[in-house]
């Protein structure tokens, strides 16, 4: 399990935000830099081309929410760092 983000700046959607960053290493090294991850809680739902794709993918399979259609961003990893006990990819407990 993903420890749990050093603030709650994420409000509603810490879980998933957890989960993208966990997840964040090895969808870099698939190559899905550029497209969007759809995660709900700890578990990373698919991969889409647009965000309006996973956006309603979201809609369809959870109702408004929360879930988190993200873009998969190569800055990210850095971006996300401060927020999280650990490092992205790192050892897990």
């Amino acid at each position: 399990m993903t420890p749990a983000p050093s603030t709650s700046v994420f409000g509603p959607l810490v879980t998933e935000v957890a989960t993208y960053y966990r997840e964040l290493p090895r969808l870099l090294a698939e190559g899905e830099a550029g497209r969007i991850v759809l995660i709900k809680g700890d578990r990373v739902v698919g991969v889409w081309d647009t965000f309006d794709d996973a956006y309603q993918a979201g809609v369809l399979l959870f109702g408004f929410g929360p879930f988190l259609a993200q873009p998969i961003d190569t800055r990210d990893p850095e971006r996300l760092a401060p927020y999280f006990p650990t490092p992205a990819g790192g050892a897990s407990g």
